[in-house]
């Protein structure tokens, strides 16, 4: 998988994806365990490669795939699953299919519950706020506070303020409380994690850039500068054409209408239409695993099981 990572590191996404989908072809008929182990990261890589482009349905495929192989591979019950399960219930919250999200974030700490102390903790906070996202979009305000909040404890210890993990955390407690009508309590979590990642232009800063930019239209300036570094960040982490760009880009153009500025809105949202039809139209292009990680918690729970 090193190459696969090298060429997606280099922007080399179509050849990375006929490496994955050849590595897959050699072993997809086999009953082997590890060739089993071989197929199930494959398609782990091949749907991340395809979540992290918009192509959902494909990406739905192929992170299913790659569940149903370590199952049969190790059994129904493994720990490594979470990790797999968690990226499945990410591609479903993007997707807002939250009864799907909310099955496989069940099914994600039931197993945690039936391997207790083996999990690593950063799957199992990162389980903790998938499990967030999905009650707050089911309106379940207290149940995602809790959860974020659980998760935050975890990635405070383990990886510290200064880190992706955090900065996520605190964007998801930011958009819960406006979602929850606080805004106070909304700024001070979203001003936190954007202030946690600095200037990198990542995806979830993108993101982050964007919930920051929502609550600040009482301040219209602040709004703006909030909205074209979002946009600009979009745009380099995801692509232009991508779903979440266009997400990006539909906000700020409700931004621009709603503060009278009617034709700078309607040029973003004939851009917005332009990508969403290519996107309809099928064009392609969370953590992306390995079976030694994955299968790190099945030594921890032997070791645990020998002492």
């Amino acid at each position: 998988m090193s190459s696969a990572r090298e060429m997606v590191l280099q922007h080399n996404y179509a050849q990375a994806d006929r490496y994955l989908l050849a590595a897959r072809s050699r072993v997809r008929e086999s009953a082997n365990r590890q060739d089993l182990d071989r197929l199930a990261v494959t398609d782990s890589f091949l749907g991340s490669l395809r979540h992290d482009q918009g192509s959902y349905e494909d990406a739905e495929m192929f992170y299913t795939q790659s569940i149903g192989a370590w199952e049969k591979a190790n059994g129904d019950n493994h720990p490594g699953l979470v990790r797999l399960l968690n990226d499945l219930a990410s591609l479903y919250l993007d997707s807002r299919q939250f009864s799907k999200a909310e099955r496989t974030c069940a099914r994600s700490l039931e197993i945690q519950t039936n391997t207790a102390g083996v999990v690593p903790p950063l799957d199992i906070a990162k389980s903790l706020s998938l499990l967030g996202g999905v009650n707050g979009g089911l309106g379940k305000y207290q149940e995602a506070e809790s959860a974020y909040l659980k998760a935050e404890e975890i990635f405070l210890k383990e990886v510290g303020a200064k880190s992706p993990e955090m900065a996520t955390v605190w964007n998801n407690l930011g958009v819960l409380y406006a979602h929850w009508k606080l805004p106070a309590k909304a700024a001070v979590y979203l001003q936190r994690s954007t202030a946690s990642v600095g200037d990198n232009c990542s995806p979830g800063n993108a993101l982050m850039l964007t919930n920051l930019a929502a609550i600040s239209t009482g301040v219209p300036a602040d709004a703006e500068t909030a909205f074209l570094r979002a946009s600009e960040c979009a745009s380099r982490a995801f692509g232009p054409e991508h779903p979440q760009t266009a997400e990006v880009l539909s906000r700020y153009a409700l931004f621009l209408r709603q503060n009278k500025r009617k034709a700078e809105a309607a040029r973003i949202e004939a851009q917005v239409h332009g990508i969403r039809e290519k996107v309809a139209r099928g064009d392609r292009a969370r953590f992306t695993v390995d079976a030694k990680d994955l299968h790190a918690a099945s030594r921890n729970a032997h070791q645990k099981r020998s002492e």
